[in-house]
């Protein structure tokens, strides 16, 4: 599969937009938000969702098909949260998940964070299957599902290379690269 990752600018909200409304239409239940809580968000809305997060997509021959966002909180300046990650069904089991999340811990490792964290429905296997692949570890900790109370969210966590420079940073020292 060839897919191309970049992340997104303001002036791409477009992108955003129509990536999120595939993904709440096509998986309701993955997702914090709903496909009615976004659809009318104006071109202002999407902006500011945009700029809360930042985004990488995978697009094949033009097509934005899929994508994840990378959320700073305060309370976890550290430990970028990801979150929306979706590609379309047609384009699953290709490896883009994986790209996309590699752009991520990369991103998160140049910009010297410890870890990336994220949230997945205990039932979606698949996901986690690829996120423990991928180097996630359960946390323990778990959430009741916004839009389902029958499900469950699972935290899962992974550090990155940007972890070795957090704690040089939090003891004094200077951190030079591996």
């Amino acid at each position: 599969m060839n897919a191309t990752i970049e992340q997104l600018h303001d002036h791409q909200w477009r992108e955003l937009r129509d990536l999120r409304r595939a993904a709440l239409a096509d998986s309701p239940l993955a997702f914090w938000s709903t496909w009615a809580q976004e659809a009318d968000f104006d071109e202002q809305r999407w902006t500011a969702f945009l700029r809360a997060a930042t985004w990488f997509v995978a697009t094949h021959q033009s097509r934005t098909i899929a994508g994840v966002g990378a959320l700073l909180r305060p309370e976890l300046a550290h430990e970028p949260e990801l979150i929306g990650m979706w590609v379309t069904p047609t384009f699953r089991r290709n490896g883009v998940a994986t790209s996309l999340l590699a752009a991520c811990c990369d991103w998160a490792s140049d910009q010297r964070h410890r870890a990336v964290t994220l949230w997945v429905v205990d039932s979606n296997e698949p996901a986690r299957r690829l996120y423990a692949k991928f180097g996630f570890s359960d946390t323990g900790e778990r959430a009741r599902h916004p839009n389902d109370t029958h499900s469950v969210e699972i935290r899962m966590r992974r550090p990155t290379a940007g972890a070795r420079y957090a704690r040089s940073a939090d003891s004094g020292s200077t951190a030079t690269p591996a």
